[in-house]
C-alpha cells in the first residue's frame, strides 16, 4: 500500500512491480515472503481483468519473475524437558523485564495480577505445545471451546489483526486434551474472573485477547531466563507434530494440526522412530 496506493490499476505497468519487489529483496526476508507479495498483487491484478470487475487488459505481474526458494527449512521442536524449564521459567515471573529497582513498588494488586499473568504465559505454552494449536487459534480460543470432561479441545476461529476470524482450514477442529494441558488449563480456571464460556482462556487483565507480538517476546524471554536455545513460538506446534505422530498415524495428526494436505503432516514422519531400521541395515551392511 505504501508503494501503489493512490494510483490508477491502468497506470501501474511491470517495472513499477519489478521495482517494488526489488526493493522488498534488499530487506532482511526470505525469498518466499517476497515471492507472497508477488502472489498477492498478481490475484489483484487477474480480479481486475475480468469483465464484470474493472476489465483490464493485462496483468504487470505477469511479466515478473517469481524469486528461487530455499528448500522446506528444518523443523525445530523442543524435548518435554525443555518444555518445563520454559513453564517454570515464565511461572517464576523470571521473562519479565526487570524494573531496575531491588525491592517491588507495586501494589499488592498490582503483585498478584502480574502473578496470574505469569501463570497464564506458562500455561499457553505449555498448552500450545500439547495441542498443535496455532498461535492465532490460542488467543482466539474461549473456555466453551475446552470440554474437561470429554477432553477435548475445539480450534473453532482465530485471531487476525485483532479480529477474530475462521480457522486457517475454515473448519472446526476437536484436539484431544492431553493431562498436562488439562492440568494447566484448569489451574488458569480458578483465576477471579474472565472464566464464563464466551471468555478468552488467554487474555489481558481487562479480559480483551493478547497481542501477539507481546506473546512472542515473552517466549523468547522465558527460553534465555530457562537457558535453553531459543526457538519461535511456532515451533511448539511442531514439537506437537513431531510428537503425535510417533503415536497416531499420519491422518489422524492431519486432522488434529488441520492441514489442508497430507503432505505437510508427512513433514513429521522423520520423527517416527522405526526400530527395524538398523536391523535392515545390518543385514545389508553384512
Amino acid at each position: 500500500m505504501r508503494a501503489l496506493a493512490g494510483r490508477k490499476l491502468v497506470s501501474i505497468t511491470t517495472q513499477d512491480i519489478q521495482r517494488f519487489l526489488s526493493k522488498i529483496d534488499r530487506e532482511p526476508i526470505s525469498a518466499r515472503t517476497v515471492n507472497i507479495h508477488r502472489q498477492i498483487l498478481h490475484s489483484i491484478f487477474e480480479h481486475s481483468r475480468r469483465a464484470d470487475t474493472f476489465g483490464l487488459r493485462e496483468n504487470p505481474v505477469a511479466g515478473t519473475l517469481k524469486r528461487p526458494e530455499e528448500g522446506a527449512r528444518p523443523i525445530e521442536t523442543f524435548e518435554p524437558k525443555e518444555l518445563r524449564e520454559i513453564a517454570t521459567a515464565a511461572r517464576s515471573g523470571l521473562h519479565r523485564k526487570r524494573s531496575g529497582y531491588a525491592h517491588s513498588v507495586f501494589s499488592e494488586e498490582t503483585e498478584q495480577e502480574r502473578r496470574q499473568t505469569n501463570r497464564q504465559d506458562a500455561a499457553l505454552f505449555i498448552v500450545a505445545a500439547c495441542t498443535g494449536l496455532r498461535m492465532g487459534e490460542l488467543l482466539a480460543l474461549r473456555w466453551a471451546d475446552v470440554d474437561f470432561e470429554a477432553g477435548i479441545v475445539t480450534a473453532s476461529r482465530a485471531m487476525s489483526d485483532g479480529e477474530e476470524k475462521s480457522t486457517k482450514s475454515r473448519r472446526l477442529r476437536p484436539i484431544p486434551l492431553a493431562d498436562q494441558a488439562a492440568s494447566e488449563l484448569s489451574a488458569l480456571r480458578d483465576r477471579p474472573s474472565f472464566k464464563s464460556r464466551t471468555d478468552f482462556v488467554f487474555c489481558r487483565p481487562d479480559g480483551g485477547p493478547l497481542d501477539r507480538s507481546v506473546v512472542r517476546k515473552r517466549f523468547i524471554r522465558a527460553q534465555t531466563a530457562a537457558k535453553v536455545r531459543v526457538r519461535r513460538f511456532h515451533d511448539l506446534r511442531h514439537t506437537f507434530g513431531s510428537l503425535a505422530i510417533q503415536q497416531f498415524d499420519v491422518v489422524a495428526v492431519k486432522d488434529m494440526m488441520g492441514h489442508s494436505k497430507l503432505t505437510t503432516t508427512e513433514r513429521y514422519l522423520h520423527s517416527k522412530p522405526r526400530p527395524d531400521d538398523i536391523a535392515k541395515l545390518n543385514r545389508a551392511f553384512k
